[in-house]
């Protein structure tokens, strides 16, 4: 599905699913002001229009402590960073360097590829799923 590139830069979400399935590595990005999701209490607090700014980047602060950095979903399904996740401030050089070990080591990029696969399971899921509702049916 996605032949013409060798890795991704990109922000959490269910995009990091659906490339950990074509066993594409990737860099997860997201600015240290960015909303991400979590739920609870502290994520209505810092949707609130009214808050102040710099109680809002607290609070996304704890949060990204408390999360340990895992907001992509094969990184939270493997309990670990298996791609990497760069939390950007004033400063891209955590991202620059990431980009550049990526680039240089494509047994890395290899590598990662297969774990983030191996890590979201084998492929054949929604034919194993079509199988058991026919199944299913033909059993009634």
């Amino acid at each position: 599905v996605f032949p013409l590139f060798d890795f991704a830069m990109t922000i959490p979400g269910t995009n990091t699913a659906e490339l950990a399935c074509c066993a594409k590595p990737f860099l997860v990005t997201l600015h240290r002001l960015a909303f991400f999701g979590g739920g609870g209490f502290t994520s209505l607090i810092e949707q609130l229009p009214f808050l102040p700014t710099p109680w809002k980047v607290k609070l996304r602060e704890r949060k990204h402590k408390r999360y340990g950095f895992l907001l992509a979903h094969p990184n939270i399904l493997a309990g670990r960073l298996v791609a990497p996740e760069v939390i950007v401030s004033d400063s891209t050089a955590e991202m620059e360097s990431e980009i550049l070990r990526l680039i240089d080591d494509p047994q890395a990029r290899e590598r990662m590829g297969q774990e983030l696969q191996a890590v979201m399971g084998s492929p054949g899921a929604a034919q194993r799923l079509a199988r058991a509702v026919v199944d299913y049916y033909d059993e009634l």
